[in-house]
């Protein structure tokens, strides 16, 4: 779209994109640990890993779970009193 139009969008969708990735992530965990790390890489390919957040994301809930990532971002909107913007 950006050849096409003369945009130059794409990294910045990409960038948010990655920000937010964490419900893409935590979904592709449920189904098993292998298939998060394989669709995930096909993420970064598409250029969903421009960020730390991703890795971030990854990281925790390989190592921790989708139950502990998320009382972790809880307690981080609530002590914050805000939804973070990234």
């Amino acid at each position: 779209m950006d050849e096409k139009y003369g945009l130059t969008s794409t990294r910045y969708v990409q960038r948010d994109m990655s920000k937010y990735s964490y419900p893409i992530l935590a979904y592709l965990l449920r189904l098993n640990r292998l298939e998060m790390l394989k669709f995930a890489k096909e993420l970064y390919k598409i250029g969903l890993g421009g960020t730390p957040f991703f890795y971030l994301y990854l990281a925790g809930l390989f190592v921790f779970g989708e139950s502990f990532c998320d009382k972790v971002i809880l307690l981080l909107k609530k002590n914050l009193g805000y939804t973070p913007q990234l």
